[in-house]
């Protein structure tokens, strides 16, 4: 015995997992931005429950002739070009949480963009979408779109001249038929579902949510 002490140390390795819900991205509608989502109240509601979400996605491009830097209201595009930008973005915001799952939800408009993205460019080897909620999308177009592209291409308006909010609304569509409304029209959703339907990727789950009002 040298008299030194001599320690014997065992290490025991522990794993520690546990089930969280994979992260949001939201998707803005057509002439919207972002803080879409903040202002009708999804951002609140999501933080108080702990849920992680991104809603920084701008559907806006320089490519965008209809974009202006300091619209406040945001931008409109056809579905093709922002399904594009969806193609770079939504990769780059999973990779952000270090996610390898995520939710998507998607506001008007930007359903269309969404299901182009998930019929042209989604891969689920690199990431997996767990869910696909629209709010509000016109799957089968828009009769207001409709009413837009005809009453540019008539040079006609017939209203009640009393009715002056109605006149100035319609009037302001009119000055905006943007590259967005354009593919909003019914004519416009019905080629691209005869498309868009038969590529959609299956393992996802798809939900649709709209509203009714009844103005009687």
């Amino acid at each position: 015995n040298s008299g030194q002490l001599v320690w014997a140390v065992e290490v025991d390795w522990a794993e520690l997992s546990f089930a969280a819900i994979p992260p949001i991205v939201l998707i803005h509608g057509n002439g919207s931005k972002g803080d879409f989502w903040k202002s009708r109240g999804f951002v609140g509601e999501l933080e108080s429950q702990g849920i992680p979400y991104d809603n920084t996605i701008t559907l806006s491009t320089q490519e965008n002739p209809d974009d202006s830097a300091g619209d406040e209201k945001g931008t409109s595009n056809f579905i093709d070009t922002n399904s594009t930008l969806l193609k770079s973005e939504i990769p780059k915001r999973v990779k952000q949480f270090g996610a390898k799952a995520i939710h998507i939800a998607a506001h008007s408009k930007g359903g269309l963009d969404t299901r182009d993205y998930l019929a042209k460019y989604y891969n689920s080897d690199d990431f997996k979408i767990v869910s696909f909620t629209t709010i509000s999308t016109p799957h089968y177009g828009s009769a207001g779109a409709d009413l837009i592209r005809d009453m540019e291409n008539s040079n006609l308006l017939i209203i009640d001249i009393a009715d002056l909010a109605s006149l100035e609304n319609i009037l302001a569509m009119i000055l905006h038929n943007t590259n967005g409304n354009k593919d909003l029209t019914t004519s416009s959703c019905e080629g691209f579902n005869q498309f868009n339907s038969s590529f959609l990727p299956s393992g996802i789950i798809y939900q649709s949510i709209s509203a009714n009002a009844d103005a009687s």
